[in-house]
C-alpha cells in the first residue's frame, strides 16, 4: 500500500512539473505559485497555533513563525537582496515604516525577521483577524491591529502601542498608506 501511495505520489508530482513547464503560461503559472503560497501560510498558521498558544501575544512569536515558514517560502525560488541591513541590527525601540503592496510583502518580512528584526509586532489592520485561520494565528504571535474606521479606537491603540514600544524597547513595523 504504501509503494502505490508512493508512486502515486510521485506520479502527481510528474504531471504537475510537466504541467508548469510545457502547458502552463506565465501568469497561470503565477496563480498556481500564489494559491501554493497561500495555501503554504494558511497550513502554517494552523500548525503554529499550539507552539503560539504556549506564550500567547509575544512578538519573539513572529520570529519562530519566520524560521519555520522561511525554508518552506524557499521553494519558490524568490532571489532577495536586503540593502543596508545594519540600520536594523540596531538595538533599541524603533519604528519601521513600510510600503505596502499585497500579501506578497509578507515574504519580504519573514525574509527579514531572523537576521536583522528582533523582538518586533505589527500594526496590521483589524480586518486581517477575520481571515482565519492566519488571522488568529497573528494575533497570538503579537500582532497588533487597529481599527482604521474609528478614529478613537485607532488612536488609543496607538498611544498604547507608543508606549509598549518605549517601555519594552520593542520594535514596530506599521505600513501607513493600508488599503482603504
Amino acid at each position: 500500500m504504501a509503494i502505490l501511495n508512493l508512486g502515486l505520489i510521485s506520479l502527481i508530482i510528474i504531471i504537475i512539473y510537466l504541467l508548469v513547464q510545457y502547458v502552463l503560461n506565465e501568469k497561470q503559472i503565477y496563480i498556481l505559485k500564489y494559491t501554493l503560497y497561500v495555501g503554504l501560510v494558511m497550513l502554517l498558521s494552523i500548525v503554529t497555533i499550539p507552539i503560539f498558544i504556549i506564550r500567547p501575544r509575544n512578538a519573539f512569536n513572529i520570529r519562530v513563525g519566520s524560521l519555520l515558514l522561511n525554508p518552506l517560502l524557499d521553494l519558490f525560488g524568490l532571489k532577495y537582496r536586503i540593502e543596508n541591513a545594519e540600520v536594523l541590527d540596531k538595538e533599541g525601540p524603533c519604528v519601521i515604516v513600510a510600503n505596502h503592496q499585497s500579501s506578497i510583502d509578507f515574504i519580504g518580512m519573514m525574509k527579514l525577521w531572523p537576521g536583522h528584526i528582533r523582538y518586533c509586532t505589527i500594526l496590521a489592520k483589524k480586518e486581517i483577524f477575520w481571515v482565519l485561520p492566519f488571522g488568529f494565528t497573528a494575533w497570538l504571535a503579537g500582532i497588533e491591529y487597529v481599527d482604521r474606521k474609528n478614529r478613537e479606537r485607532a488612536s488609543e491603540t496607538m498611544r498604547l502601542l507608543a508606549k509598549e514600544v518605549q517601555e519594552k524597547s520593542l520594535r514596530l513595523w506599521i505600513f501607513p498608506e493600508g488599503n482603504y
